[in-house]
């Protein structure tokens, strides 16, 4: 069976943050060639640049943001007292959540009223409603640090459902989740979903269990990304460069102080091994340029430029023998490769992410913690460690790599039964 349209929510609709966008062209591709003949849609901000997001055709997010995140009543609540404001909110979304046909109607009815053209609301209710298979691909957003993404989605998962279609998540980082009013709500909508599929075994399969989710609908498959960084890879590398990523963000919790440590010990490190730097930056979010912490760690004027795509990032890691990072995807760019990387954590968001990446490839990840009082020594002894061992641990990283990819080509494999249950 073959859905006439699948609709692929990528989580991220600008290509501001190469990790995700390669997380969705390789999903992309791999729908392509499991459901051939069917159109694929997916949401992207700005539609008229979205040829990154080939050969799936681009739908515009002003309806997913209209609908999911209350704007029927939001001129009412910028007026309304706080309190009165959140009433409001909250019975807009309970109706929407119950009854979203009622709603979208309600919307329509409004506009006309007005002589206005179709709430976009209603447009992306309708995209969701006829289509037959949404995937919501990549992203580690079902996690305490995004708490209000978190809410989207799992309306969005629960409006696909109260229509009938088939949904499944890929190449998922999920948790941390504390928030007891998130996992309540998880609890209502993921033991509904088709599959599941996280992006590694150490926190993700538990996680799900504990919210009620059958294991038989959760797989372990690696980060989609991995199969096009490992596709890159030099044959017979002759790297020697000390690649460098870092991102100051709230959820990562990195400052000034952590930036001034790592450089301190990367530049004397760069010095004892006779290396250079390859800066690799991937995210240019406003408020979280890599491309500034990155020059801030260094201590460098030198001009740092932004990749231009996916591969040209993971290209660039591949001019290097270790990674140091703080960035989770330029991890998973270098170890699909079978370049080891050192991985720094201070979030409780980071710490799940970086040692789900070690639990998956082993020896060739390490993980040092921005927190610990003897940072330089330990970070400086992770990097020349790395250095050392970096031959020993290619094939061994290149076969972790392996298995992933091909577990995720399984999952995707699993997608057609969904469409029959």
């Amino acid at each position: 069976m073959t859905p006439a349209r699948i609709l692929v929510d990528p989580r991220v609709y600008r290509p501001f943050n190469l990790g995700d966008l390669a997380m969705c062209q390789v999903a992309i591709a791999r729908l392509a060639t499991r459901f051939p003949g069917s159109t694929i849609e997916v949401f992207v901000r700005e539609p008229d640049r979205a040829t990154m997001y080939a050969p799936a055709r681009p739908i515009g997010t002003a309806g997913r943001s209209d609908w999911l995140y209350g704007a029927a009543t939001r001129p009412l609540v910028r007026v309304l007292p706080d309190a009165l404001g959140r009433r409001l909110l909250y019975a807009e979304r309970r109706v929407r959540r119950r009854h979203p046909r009622a709603a979208r109607a309600v919307l329509h009815a409004g506009r006309r009223a007005l002589r206005r053209r179709d709430h976009p609301g209603g447009d992306f209710v309708r995209s969701i409603a006829e289509c037959g298979l949404l995937v919501v691909t990549g992203g580690g957003l079902l996690t305490d640090a995004f708490e209000r993404g978190a809410d989207a989605v799992l309306d969005e998962l629960e409006l696909a459902l109260s229509f009938g279609v088939p949904v499944a998540m890929l190449g998922q980082g999920l948790g941390p989740l504390e928030s007891s009013r998130l996992r309540r709500r998880a609890r209502e909508v993921l033991p509904r979903l088709g599959l599941i599929a996280s992006r590694e075994g150490r926190f993700g399969p538990a996680l799900l269990r504990s919210l009620g989710v059958d294991p038989s609908r959760v797989v372990v498959t690696g980060d989609d990304a991995v199969e096009l960084s490992y596709e890159l890879r030099l044959q017979r590398p002759a790297a020697a460069g000390l690649g460098v990523s870092l991102r100051v963000a709230g959820y990562s919790d990195l400052d000034d102080g952590d930036l001034e440590r790592v450089g301190s010990v990367l530049r004397a490190a760069a010095a004892r091994l006779g290396t250079g730097f390859v800066p690799v930056p991937t995210s240019s979010h406003p408020g979280e340029l890599d491309i500034v912490s990155i020059r801030r760690a260094l201590g460098t004027e030198t001009e740092i430029s932004f990749p231009a795509s996916p591969a040209e990032a993971a290209a660039a890691v591949g001019r290097c023998r270790v990674v140091v990072t703080g960035s989770y995807h330029v991890a998973v760019f270098a170890l699909a490769q079978g370049i080891p990387a050192v991985c720094l954590t201070k979030s409780a968001y980071y710490n799940w992410k970086h040692r789900g990446l070690a639990h998956l490839f082993g020896r060739g990840c390490n993980v040092v913690d921005l927190r610990s009082r003897a940072l330089e020594d330990e970070l400086a002894a992770r990097v020349e460690a790395a250095w050392s061992c970096a031959e020993e641990v290619r094939e061994p990283l290149l076969a972790a790599a392996r298995r992933q990819i091909e577990a995720g080509r399984e999952a995707y494999d699993r997608l057609p039964g969904l469409l029959s249950r």
